[in-house]
């Protein structure tokens, strides 16, 4: 049977006299999704808010006569990371709908906007593997204790996810999974680009599109400059001038290479053969 873990933190904050763990955390009523718990809940933060103490188990029951606390003993830390996470996953998800209900044809800043609104939503949850991590300032003491040049890997765009996901690390293979049309593309040609600004090499690979449209969109990003505007032609003075100047330094970069569907070659065989007739390259990028 799944725990539950909203009666479990209220059963902890009742039995342990604390209330300020929730608080130096920042939960509050949104963090629980079922009706009882969350006004038990919210009862409590009522009362200590201005008792400062925790209501007793009399208390809840004079106003909740047929509820019972759980049996659980878990810390803190799995409690709470537990909560994060369902909360977490429950916000993602609306996000995921929103940018699935997104007309395939609506510009593409509606849906960077929806990627962004991720961004902060990682930003806001971050978990180790342990639970979370800014319980009781854990946070700020594992990152700075961490040395990014020998435990983390080549830098993302994004510095939330970056710090989630600690960037893309030697040997590791990283998946991108979408369904169609929902910019995972755009993510890697972000990265291709954000990776080339930092002088790392790259080889880009798709089965979609070929090797001029990624070109195209990996510039445009260099540039700065709309890709929708770009398609319809309706770049100004200093866009045209900003995207030539990006094609340029593209171009003449002599350790980034960019392959589409006509030369992607079958399976990992294909891959295998494109590696073999390259020099090194710190990064593959698998598009399809």
């Amino acid at each position: 049977m799944k725990k539950n873990i909203e009666k479990m933190v209220n059963t902890k904050v009742v039995r342990e006299h604390d209330f300020t763990t929730l608080v130096k955390t920042k939960i509050d009523g949104s963090f629980f999704f079922i009706p009882e718990e969350r006004a038990i809940f919210e009862m409590m933060q009522n009362h200590f808010s201005e008792h400062g103490d925790v209501p007793s188990e009399e208390l809840i029951k004079s106003f909740f006569p047929s509820y019972e606390l759980s049996g659980g003993r878990d810390s803190w830390k799995v409690l709470l990371g537990e909560l994060m996470n369902n909360k977490f996953s429950d916000e993602f998800a609306k996000l995921n709908g929103k940018l699935m209900d997104t007309e395939h044809d609506a510009p593409i800043e509606d849906r960077i906007d929806i990627l962004q609104q991720g961004t902060s939503l990682l930003s806001e949850f971050r978990f180790n593997r342990g639970g979370i991590i800014n319980l009781k300032n854990e946070r700020e003491n594992v990152i700075a204790g961490m040395s990014r040049e020998a435990d983390w890997g080549l830098a993302l765009p994004w510095p939330s996810i970056y710090e989630v996901t600690m960037g893309l690390v030697d040997g590791e293979l990283s998946i991108l999974y979408a369904r169609p049309g929902n910019l995972k593309t755009f993510i890697l040609c972000a990265e291709a680009a954000h990776l080339f600004k930092l002088g790392y090499s790259w080889v880009f690979i798709s089965r979609e599109m070929p090797a001029k449209v990624i070109q195209r969109r990996i510039i445009c990003i260099l540039a700065k400059v709309d890709y929708g505007r770009y398609l319809r032609r309706r770049l100004t003075v200093d866009e045209e001038r900003r995207f030539k100047q990006a094609a340029y330094s593209l171009k003449d970069h002599e350790n980034c290479y960019i392959y589409g569907r006509e030369e992607a070659g079958d399976g990992i065989g294909g891959i295998r053969a494109i590696l073999q007739s390259l020099r090194f390259v710190d990064v593959l990028f698998n598009d399809g």
